[in-house]
């Protein structure tokens, strides 16, 4: 089921991108992507710092942490407690839509690019 929405999704994007080139002034492509871009990066990257503050808080009184462990967080998930979830995920969440809010702005940015050639 969730593949499949997925599927629907990337297929409606490429739908939207097509219309959108087609209808859309290059200058504002370019304004609207460089915006989003901004926008999602604004929120997305504090969000992104705090989920790793979180976490990091969260798995203090285990065992020692690697020296890298930010590298690669999500392999330490399955030793949270569900409050600390409740605690820790939202921010991981919130850091994640940043981070598609400023590939949306990329795309737009590049659409409008393709557009000026």
């Amino acid at each position: 089921m969730l593949e499949s929405l997925m599927v629907l999704m990337v297929l409606a994007a490429m739908v939207a991108a097509g219309l959108a080139v087609l209808t859309i002034s290059a200058g504002l492509l370019l304004s609207a992507g460089f915006i989003c871009a901004a926008l999602g990066v604004l929120f997305g990257v504090p969000a992104g710092l705090w989920y790793h503050l979180r976490l990091r808080e969260a798995l203090l009184h285990r065992p020692p942490l690697p020296d890298k462990w930010w590298l690669h967080p999500t392999r330490y998930r399955p030793d949270l407690e569900p409050s600390e979830r409740k605690r820790v995920f939202p921010w991981f969440y919130l850091g994640a839509a940043g981070f598609m809010v400023s590939m949306l702005g990329a795309l737009l940015a590049m659409l409008g690019v393709l557009r000026f050639v």
